[in-house]
């Protein structure tokens, strides 16, 4: 069996796959990415063309890079206002092989990268704990090929490398009385209107939420292919819906999600063509419920024959509703105006050539993400912030249905199915830390998309935008690992964290700074340690003497207890700055410079503070960093809070991933 060496290998070609071989490879990491298909780009090549993202500014990095490609291809190719300009929404919107054909362009441009498609996984190699190896076989008939690799990244939405190597993991809904998540175990809740409905027990379970195609459709009739009578047909699957549509409960096809009279949603995108998917108000529609259940644990035969059938039905779908004679005319003419895009997937009869795998294995790792993390405690102004976040998010935790349409008992007529909710009134930007995607049991693996989370944690994080923030992530943290010589587990964060600001990711989100902010590094640094405890970072606004003493000791590494008891008449002992204040001092960090038994906590820092402070603490002066006064020092002598902030980013920057330093 020949053997092919890497630093990092990544198992399969997602958007996540995708982000996190970019990032290794463009820190100089040799990278070897797999995919399954001769596609890359997972569902964002596959018919999810409309970007599951509610504040786009949560997300940065490579996820920006790529939609910024977006926007500039529908710009330079039909110009600026055009209608498809307008239509992909600044780069969030687009069609099918565009996002391919960008990835594509993407992974072309970095030569550290070897793509090997069609290569299935087929098994590992561990040396204890530790994953050395991972086989793929040849789909083209080469043969089975062994990559060996420093650190491995399972980017699959199905965890297969991770299980193969001894991750454990969970599956299913855990109960409310487990997790006390809001919503969580079985539900039944009215999408629009959020009323719960009886039978919602909270109780867990081993299902999972249903799966789909998204469909790239149009009613252009010199684009439109015709809907066939897929194999296998069975009616008895739609015939539900013959009541609601007679009724004029649901009297069309398709529309977007914001209407509710059609069985299936239909997001424009640019020339003409339409993203397919579920539609939340149908209670037969896209999603096939229940019978996947076994798909997340299945060998490749039983998940192909799982994914002909759920392409059976969903093209079996449409097809009902353009032929079926008890539909009324007016439907069914109506219906026969879509079809499948000729121009995308020609070479699957226009069928994308992956299913939407929403959620499979949630692998179990170093910390476990939950709608907690997502919804904002009562007391405070943002969900729990993260020392080692690695990038922020957001979009609201969103499960689909995990039960069939029922019609019987108490049930009947109900206008829900079990497990399908929406929470975006609960659901803020969020941090994610690095914790969720380092495996509890294995060395050398990382996995950023079948992340550690509980059901509805995964359900805010499984959005594309966020699994590629996630893989660029894995990526860059493989990347220092190997050149460290250390495990996954043990990466230092500091320096990952530094990475990535470096690279545009987010890792705070705050409404009025984003990465092109001159302080975005430093104000970043002190968000992840609690020092921007709402949705704004107020860069411009003074910083007050205590506030700096608080951001200074939050950045400083740990050193053994003063020799001085330090008091002062002006700070009160629970002053929440009084911590701080006294360990500066008790080292000599605030020095002489104020009369000895007073600080002025309330006054605004000055610029000679600023100087002396990081001098005593770290041996660094304004003069070798790149926050310097300026012209009008005179004028405005305090500083801003951004000023502060990434002077003690750059100041303390030789010190992270260091041994803790002796005094100054």
């Amino acid at each position: 069996m020949p053997n092919l060496r890497a630093d990092v290998v990544v198992i399969q070609a997602t958007p996540a796959g995708i982000a996190a071989a970019l990032a290794a490879a463009r820190l100089g990491s040799r990278v070897i990415l797999t995919d399954n298909s001769a596609h890359v780009g997972g569902m964002m090549s596959n018919g999810l063309s409309v970007t599951d993202i509610t504040t786009r500014g949560a997300v940065g990095g490579i996820f920006t890079e790529f939609s910024e490609r977006v926007h500039q291809h529908y710009v330079r190719r039909y110009g600026i206002a055009s209608p498809q300009e307008r239509a992909c929404n600044r780069g969030l919107v687009f069609e099918p092989h565009v996002a391919e054909r960008i990835f594509t362009q993407m992974l072309q441009a970095e030569p550290r990268i070897v793509l090997l498609t069609r290569h299935q996984l087929v098994d590992v190699v561990t040396q204890g704990r530790k994953l050395i190896a991972a086989d793929v076989d040849d789909l083209g008939g080469g043969g089975r090929i062994r990559l060996e690799a420093s650190v491995f990244l399972d980017c699959t939405y199905e965890g297969d490398l991770a299980a193969l190597a001894g991750a454990t993991y969970q599956l299913g809904r855990e109960a409310r009385a487990e997790t006390a998540e809001p919503y969580a175990g079985v539900v039944y809740m009215d999408y629009h209107t959020k009323r719960v409905y009886r039978g919602s027990t909270g109780e867990g379970d081993t299902g999972v939420q249903a799966y789909t195609y998204r469909l790239c459709m149009t009613r252009r009739p010199e684009l439109r292919a015709p809907i066939p009578r897929p194999p296998d047909y069975r009616r008895e699957d739609y015939a539900s819906l013959i009541p609601d549509i007679q009724s004029g409960r649901l009297r069309r096809l398709a529309a977007s999600a914001l209407e509710r009279d059609s069985v299936i949603n239909a997001e424009r995108l640019p020339n003409g063509k339409y993203d397919i998917n579920n539609h939340h108000n149908a209670l037969v529609s896209m999603d096939l419920p229940e019978e996947n259940r076994e798909y997340p644990e299945a060998d490749l035969i039983t998940r192909r024959r799982f994914a002909r059938r759920l392409a059976t039905y969903v093209l079996g779908l449409i097809w009902f509703c353009q032929h079926d004679p008890e539909l009324p005319e007016e439907f069914r003419n109506d219906a026969l105006q879509w079809g499948l895009a000729t121009d995308e997937f020609t070479d699957n009869a226009n069928f994308p050539r992956q299913m939407y795998v929403r959620e499979a294995r949630r692998i179990e790792g170093q910390y476990v993400f939950s709608a907690h993390d997502a919804v904002l405690p009562a007391d405070k102004e943002r969900p729990p912030i993260h020392r080692d976040a690695i990038t922020a998010a957001h979009y609201m935790i969103d499960s689909h249905a995990f039960s069939k349409r029922q019609d019987q008992g108490e049930f009947r007529h109900r206008q829900t199915l079990d497990g399908f909710l929406g929470l975006d009134f609960l659901t803020h930007p969020y941090q994610v830390p690095y914790g969720v995607m380092v495996p509890r049991r294995v060395n050398g693996l990382l996995t950023p998309v079948t992340v550690s989370a509980t059901h509805l944690g995964l359900c805010t994080l499984r959005m594309e935008p966020c699994w590629m923030a996630l893989g660029q992530a894995a990526g860059t943290a493989a990347h220092l690992c190997q050149k460290r010589g250390v495990e996954p587990r043990d990466a230092p964060v500091d320096l990952l964290q530094r990475q990535l600001l470096k690279d545009d990711a987010v890792l705070c989100y705050c409404h009025d700074i984003n990465p092109r902010h001159p302080y975005w590094g430093g104000l970043q640094y002190m968000g992840v340690r609690g020092f921007l405890p709402g949705y704004y970072a107020y860069a411009n606004r003074a910083i007050t003497r205590a506030q700096a003493a608080q951001w200074l000791r939050a950045a400083l590494p740990d050193r053994p207890p003063g020799d001085m008891v330090v008091t002062y008449r002006d700070l009160r002992a629970d002053d929440p700055a009084a911590d701080a204040v006294v360990y500066l001092a008790s080292h000599g960090i605030l020095a002489d410079d104020e009369p000895s038994d007073e600080f002025r906590p309330a006054e605004s820092l000055t610029w000679k503070d600023l100087d002396h402070w990081l001098h005593r603490a770290l041996g660094a002066r304004l003069a070798s960093l790149s926050v310097k006064p300026r012209a009008d020092a005179d004028s405005r002598p305090y500083l801003r809070r951004g000023e502060f902030a990434q002077a003690v980013y750059e100041a303390v920057a030789p010190f992270e991933g260091l041994p803790p330093q002796p005094g100054a």
